[in-house]
């Protein structure tokens, strides 16, 4: 089995998200949605655990948002989709954050704070962002950017998106999660 290093990796990440992410926008023939429909046994796949920092280098895992609903949202800075969803994300946390809702962005950037605190401070992104690296990357299977998670309180998989989403979307699905 061929081990790629961090560059390559993200490289290759790179190359395929910049299928779903063009600098003129979305392209419908290029971004998917994939939504994982509840079981009617409720059980969802676990949302694989994770250790990363934020932009002020401080350690954030996963369990530090036990008992909340989590929308992750897998973007980088260069990526137009991205930019372009992310302030309905931000209404959405501000919406919801007293119901113990949370938006975590974690950025594929692989020049890290460097890109991504400005990008944030330009944006006013004010959830916690986060910087990816390629074992999340990996854990998570993207295929492109943006990916959107919705999380249960249980850290379940609720939905798994690929490609620019509507914020009416996210709220429903957001719905469905806080309010079963």
């Amino acid at each position: 089995m061929h081990h790629l290093n961090i560059q390559n990796y993200f490289f290759f990440v790179l190359v395929l998200t910049m299928m779903a992410c063009g600098e003129d926008g979305p392209n419908p023939t290029q971004t998917a949605s994939v939504t994982t429909p509840p079981s009617e046994t409720k059980t969802y796949s676990q949302a694989p655990a994770f250790i990363l920092l934020d932009i002020n280098r401080n350690a954030v895992s996963l369990e530090d948002f036990e008992g909340k609903v989590v929308l992750l949202n897998f973007f980088a800075t260069w990526c137009a989709p991205c930019r372009v969803e992310i302030p309905g994300l931000i209404e959405l946390y501000h919406k919801y954050q007293s119901q113990g809702f949370v938006v975590v962005g974690i950025s594929t950037d692989p020049e890290g704070v460097a890109v991504v605190k400005p990008f944030v401070t330009e944006l006013g992104i004010d959830y916690p962002v986060l910087i990816g690296d390629a074992k999340i990357v990996k854990d998570y299977r993207l295929l492109g950017l943006p990916t959107s998670l919705i999380l249960d309180r249980q850290g379940g998989i609720r939905n798994y998106h690929v490609g620019i989403q509507p914020k009416a979307l996210f709220e429903r699905e957001i719905l469905e999660v806080l309010n079963p």
